[in-house]
């Protein structure tokens, strides 16, 4: 949802005029169904299980509700929280589950260092940011992704991780060892690969380090646009700005965007949570925010894509 955000505004920007979404419903592979082969559920807009709406399609809703045609668009500043640093050893690493491929790379900072410890490692459906990552047992491979992750990195200043080393793949010309990530999950060999995921957690023998994958990303978090419009009153014609401000967390962990110069004092922030939307009857919360000053800080969940509409 946060990527199809991000890509229709910045198209919009363009002159783009229409983008359109792609698929409406797909199920996993269903024999007894007449569906022989993967539909690719993790694209659909709406959950083929309940026929609910996903994140993506609660995302789509909200941009069609609160952007219009003729609507101006505007910059709009905002601030994010600095990177932390510190004493903190930890060292992470994902690769997400929209890519076949992808290498998780490990590094301590200092020439003189080493890894040390590993705390996490996890080939399957993890979940949780960084210090804080929790396996799921029904589709989890954490013993022989441990095992994988130590030969590769103990005592090394430095080392990568390649999806295809991790345990329960298994597609024609890619070889295949241990059990499947999902057994429990009736997943086929194929879905299993685009739904799992890698996270490992780490520590050096001193100082820090860095940990770089597919789920890491190194620009800004917080991307912002804002939206502004005359809308018309009564019969007397007075006129007056309407404006919304979109904000889209492109991390995987949740953080604080600060906005300033906003001009009000109060709005309504309606927003769509990836964890909180999936399959869900009304993907969107609401609630009311005050603005102090002109400024405002609002903490985004994980790809959280949100609209705050302002209130004079």
């Amino acid at each position: 949802g946060a990527m199809y955000a991000y890509a229709a505004v910045q198209l919009a920007a363009l002159g783009v005029d229409i983008v359109t979404h792609s698929q409406l419903i797909g199920s996993p592979q269903r024999p007894e169904w007449g569906i022989e082969s993967q539909q690719f559920p993790s694209a659909s807009i709406l959950d083929w299980r309940t026929g609910h709406g996903t994140a993506k399609y609660w995302v789509v809703r909200l941009l069609i509700e609160h952007i219009t045609p003729g609507d101006q668009m505007l910059e709009v500043e905002v601030e994010e929280p600095p990177p932390t640093t510190g004493a903190d050893t930890r060292i992470c690493a994902e690769i997400g589950t929209w890519t076949f491929t992808g290498i998780a790379n490990l590094t301590c900072d200092d020439p003189d260092a080493h890894i040390s410890h590993v705390d996490f490692a996890d080939y399957g459906t993890p979940t949780g940011s960084c210090g804080a990552y929790v396996r799921e047992s029904s589709c989890s491979t954490h013993l022989l992704t441990k095992a994988l992750v130590l030969a590769k990195c103990y005592g090394k200043r430095s080392c990568s991780i390649d999806k295809l080393d991790l345990p329960g793949i298994a597609l024609p010309g890619l070889g295949s060892y241990g059990p499947q990530p999902c057994p429990a999950l009736e997943l086929t060999n194929l879905s299993t690969v685009l739904q799992a995921s890698f996270r490992v957690e780490a520590r050096c023998s001193k100082g820090g380090g860095t940990g770089t994958g597919s789920l890491h990303y190194g620009g800004k978090m917080v991307y912002a646009a804002a939206f502004a419009r005359q809308v018309t009153h009564g019969g007397v014609g007075a006129t007056t700005e309407e404006r919304r401000v979109l904000m889209i967390n492109k991390g995987v962990n949740a953080t604080n965007a600060s906005l300033v110069g906003l001009g009000a004092r109060k709005g309504t922030l309606y927003s769509v949570e990836p964890n909180g939307a999936y399959s869900s009857p009304d993907g969107i919360a609401t609630r009311p925010v005050l603005i102090s000053g002109g400024s405002v800080t609002l903490e985004l969940a994980p790809f959280a894509v949100a609209m705050l509409k302002l209130e004079a």
